[in-house]
């Protein structure tokens, strides 16, 4: 921390890293066992489930870094946030004529 070029980028690994502990993907593989197990996936075949689930994740991971350093971060967040947007805009659309067309309709 004493290397003001190195600051920035260890509050950022330290930030990123404390976000993901609150983003609930350590909370899947701790409760994992249950979940599969609720899921009525037979107990001899979870840990191979868990085994893929990461493998999944990894997998995820790695081809999520290459379209980031292919692309550039910056095309992706916009991307990223006009797919979220239209996404919210249809769907509120969707609801209102929801309610529209069904106001006759008991919900009961």
């Amino acid at each position: 921390m004493m290397d003001h070029s190195l600051s920035c980028q260890v509050i950022s690994v330290i930030l990123l890293n404390s976000a993901q502990q609150l983003n609930g993907i350590d909370v899947m593989y701790s409760y994992a066992t249950y979940i599969f197990t609720q899921a009525e996936i037979p107990e001899p075949r979870i840990p191979y489930v868990t085994i893929g689930t990461g493998a999944c994740e990894c997998v995820t991971s790695f081809t999520s870094g290459i379209l980031v350093e292919s692309l550039g971060r910056r095309v992706l967040i916009i991307g990223g946030y006009s797919l979220m947007t239209l996404c919210c805009v249809c769907l509120t659309v969707t609801l209102s004529f929801q309610v529209r067309c069904f106001i006759f309709y008991p919900h009961s």
